[in-house]
């Protein structure tokens, strides 16, 4: 129940401090760290979640809150609705300035009307999470999330890139 109550405060303060800032990804993997830990408290095996993440990328700096929300549709949506239980979150270069973020999961996979939606600005209510940062990393980088199906029942896959100024 302790680390429980850490994490929470740790996911909240970052969420009051950082709301429409750049940080480094350092500060949103701590935060997301946190939501996992609270997730995973409350659905203990159901959720495993895999980093992969190359240490110089660590300091690039990216909007906050954009990560998070993603592992957070990953999990209420693919896992807990679908029957998988693996989340991973992979980070690395592309090139010296391209840093390319995918959140996969293996559990139920996006409907395709979601995806039309999305990349339509068509979105409904209840997707405001995925959508957001659709349209966030769109604006600042001219190109929204790549959002992918893993066949009928094999999860979704979510890319985007940032660049270093």
């Amino acid at each position: 129940a302790r680390d429980t109550i850490i994490n929470l405060s740790t996911y909240l303060r970052y969420n009051l401090d950082n709301n429409d800032k750049f940080v480094d990804i350092r500060m949103e993997l701590e935060q997301l760290e946190a939501y996992v830990s609270i997730e995973k408290s409350r659905f203990k095996s159901k959720i495993n979640m895999h980093y992969e993440i190359e240490e110089a990328t660590k300091i690039v700096k990216i909007p906050s809150l954009t990560i998070q929300p993603l592992v957070e549709n990953a999990i209420q949506h693919g896992i807990l609705k679908g029957g998988g239980k693996n989340i991973f979150l992979k980070i690395y270069f592309v090139n010296k300035k391209k840093v390319k973020i995918v959140v996969e999961n293996d559990g139920k996979s996006i409907e395709k009307e979601i995806i039309e939606k999305v990349n339509s600005d068509g979105i409904e209510e209840g997707k405001i999470g995925l959508y957001n940062v659709h349209r966030r990393i769109k604006l600042i980088y001219g190109k929204g999330l790549e959002i992918t199906r893993l066949g009928e029942n094999n999860g979704t896959k979510i890319t985007f890139e940032v660049e270093e100024e």
